[in-house]
């Protein structure tokens, strides 16, 4: 009995040192135009590499894969490409911090020729 509760007793304080996990459904709400649309990430880690996907919601849903994923403690970057009929492949470089319900951080459109980055908040769906 003794070694079980010890048994558990490590495993709860190795979750806890390694924080929050990046795994899940998280959205978070991005102005376009006049209009408010929210944007779906599947994320799950593996190790240190990051997969999943991006929808933006909408009449036509915007799907978006997820590469170069990493996660180092609580700090992660992944870049999504998506397709857009008038620029053709967008790729948008997203970095940040896990938290306990949210993700924050700052994206940028790559080669985004020197303009600054937006900040992001997502929440964790449930």
């Amino acid at each position: 009995m003794k070694k079980l509760l010890l048994i558990i007793a490590t495993f709860a304080l190795s979750a806890a040192a390694f924080g929050a996990s990046i795994d899940g459904k998280w959205t978070m709400e991005q102005k376009a135009k006049d209009q408010t649309v929210v944007v779906t990430f599947n994320l799950k880690s593996n190790g240190g590499v990051i997969t999943g996907d991006m929808t933006r919601a909408g009449k036509r849903p915007k799907p978006a894969a997820i590469q170069n994923g990493k996660i180092d403690g609580d700090k992660f970057s992944f870049v999504t490409v998506s397709n857009n009929k008038k620029k053709g492949e967008v790729r948008t470089k997203w970095e940040g911090t896990v938290g306990d319900n949210q993700l924050t951080g700052n994206r940028m459109l790559e080669g985004g020729k020197g303009k600054k980055g937006a900040a992001f908040t997502m929440k964790r769906a449930s």
